[in-house]
């Protein structure tokens, strides 16, 4: 048997979890996305000049907000 088509099949034959569960994972990945983000970048580099600066915050907010929009569009889209 092929691994792809046992994915295929696992991930066919599985539901999703509720959109609370779903939710609660982002917020977990986010956090450790910044925890780790900080530890190995800007603790274990010592940037004399700072990392954070304008363009790493746009880039932060666009990282966040994409998929937060993209996923509201898709509740409006499908509540029609």
């Amino acid at each position: 048997m092929c691994a792809g088509s046992a994915i295929a099949r696992i991930s066919s034959s599985s539901q999703l979890p509720p959109d609370s569960e779903l939710e609660t994972d982002r917020l977990v990945w986010l956090l450790i996305a910044v925890v780790v983000d900080y530890v190995f970048i800007v603790k274990a580099f010592k940037s004399a000049d700072g990392y954070y600066k304008p363009d790493v915050y746009v880039y932060c907010a666009l990282t966040l907000a994409i998929p937060l929009v993209a996923g509201w569009r898709k509740d409006v889209d499908r509540a029609r």
